[in-house]
């Protein structure tokens, strides 16, 4: 393989880490569970191509237990962190050493045709003073694809998880005395013709959002009934390959955001978007993405306004040297918002990526967002300071070691809202 080639292959290999990284910054900064945020069907995974155009696992995997038509992965990794912003039993601000342990397995199928993946995974996280803050979270989550012929396909996903809503997160409870449970699931189904330079999807999906309630510094219970969600949404997508480097597409989507709780009737609302974007390879080592829309929601009661927000996108990735890739992105969506008295919330956010390889074990990488957040319906207005550093090491095949310094801080024009957050972390984790 040439300098060129492995250069190219490299910069396509990251794309994934990369997002999978931006969309753990999206989870932090908005807190809670995303309701299936791929609206479009866009998901870089094999589950909406077609047997054409799916990528496929390779016979001579590196890592991976193959057994049969399967390759098997299973992971297990341990993290301790200082965090010098642990609410104790008053809502007085402490610090405390954080542990989190996490498994996992990864069933990828290796079928001649169609695919059906399955993923099981946990984390355990309890901290060594605030033991009211211990939680544990879950997801399980299945994907299939049906091959009705080399260029139809019929793709779909399940998933349900247990998640937790900590403090520091854009609508975390500044009242609640312990971490905010959240039973998130969705499901997708889809149809795709794809052969060729035109491509289309059609599908649809369902989610729901179930805050349980908790307590107070007091010994109260804090109802979170009003937070509960149901959307249903149908999309439609079109795809063109100008060529192996250019690639366009336009997307329409509808969704009914119903609330669970009669008294929260009023928010009951329509979503309507629209969405049209490029991706370019500018050349081997440097990709554009480039994307523009508009969202438009209309409410079933006339208490409330209806209202229109532009959504846009746009990302660069470099990679300069075989040893060094750089992303810069900034983007501005239409995010759901769980606050009673609020229509949405706009996030605006700007972020940038180095990362560094020092030799064939050690990575290096830097990570920097500042995101503007605007409660529409409401007054309050945030900007978050995200920044984190990393070094991870890799011991052979199968484990990595990470140290990071993590910091967070909130500017909010409503005083309680303000926060700030220093961790510091060392974990391991091994996989096969």
């Amino acid at each position: 393989m040439s300098r060129r080639q492995t250069l190219q292959a490299r910069a396509r290999s990251r794309v994934a880490q990369m997002l999978g990284l931006a969309s753990a910054i999206a989870l932090q900064l908005a807190g809670g569970a995303a309701i299936a945020s791929d609206e479009f069907g866009m998901s870089a995974n094999r589950t909406y191509r077609t047997q054409a155009n799916s990528p496929t696992v390779p016979n001579n995997a590196e890592d991976g237990l193959r057994a049969g038509n399967y390759l098997i992965y299973p992971w297990a990794d341990l993290q301790s962190t200082f965090d010098d912003n642990v609410k104790d039993e008053n809502g007085e601000r402490g610090s405390d050493w954080r542990t989190q342990l996490g498994a996992g397995v990864t069933f990828r199928s290796d079928l001649p045709r169609h695919m059906l993946d399955v993923i099981f995974s946990g984390r355990i996280v309890s901290f060594a003073e605030h033991s009211d803050q211990d939680y544990e979270d879950g997801l399980a989550h299945a994907s299939f694809r049906i091959d009705i012929d080399h260029g139809n396909a019929l793709g779909g996903e399940l998933e349900t998880a247990l998640r937790h809503e900590e403090k520091l997160t854009a609508e975390g409870l500044t009242d609640a005395a312990e971490a905010v449970p959240v039973w998130a699931s969705h499901l997708r189904l889809a149809y795709v013709h794809d052969i060729g330079k035109l491509a289309a999807t059609f599908g649809v999906d369902a989610a729901r959002n179930d805050y349980d309630d908790v307590h107070d510094y007091a010994g109260a219970t804090i109802d979170q009934d009003y937070r509960d969600v149901e959307r249903l949404g149908a999309f439609a997508r079109l795809d063109y390959r100008f060529s192996p480097a250019a690639t366009t597409y336009l997307g329409l989507r509808t969704e009914r955001e119903d609330h669970l709780v009669p008294d929260e009737s009023d928010r009951d609302a329509l979503i309507h978007k629209a969405r049209a974007g490029v991706q370019l390879e500018l050349t081997p080592l440097v990709m554009l993405t480039l994307s523009a829309g508009y969202a438009y929601k209309v409410y079933d009661e006339s208490i409330r306004s209806d209202f229109g927000a532009y959504l846009w996108s746009a990302e660069l990735q470099w990679v300069p040297t075989e040893m060094t890739t750089v992303k810069l992105s900034a983007s501005q969506e239409l995010a759901e918002s769980s606050l009673a008295a609020a229509e949405g919330r706009l996030d605006t956010v700007i972020g940038a990526r180095l990362e560094q390889e020092l030799g064939r074990q050690v990575n290096v990488a830097l990570d920097l967002a500042v995101t503007g957040q605007e409660f529409l319906g409401l007054e309050r207005v945030d900007d978050v300071y995200w920044g984190r550093a990393s070094l991870e090491y890799e011991l052979g095949e199968n484990v990595l070691f990470t140290i990071a310094y993590e910091h967070q801080e909130r500017d909010s024009s409503e005083d309680r809202f303000d926060s700030d957050d220093n961790r510091y972390t060392a974990g391991v984790k091994v996989h096969f």
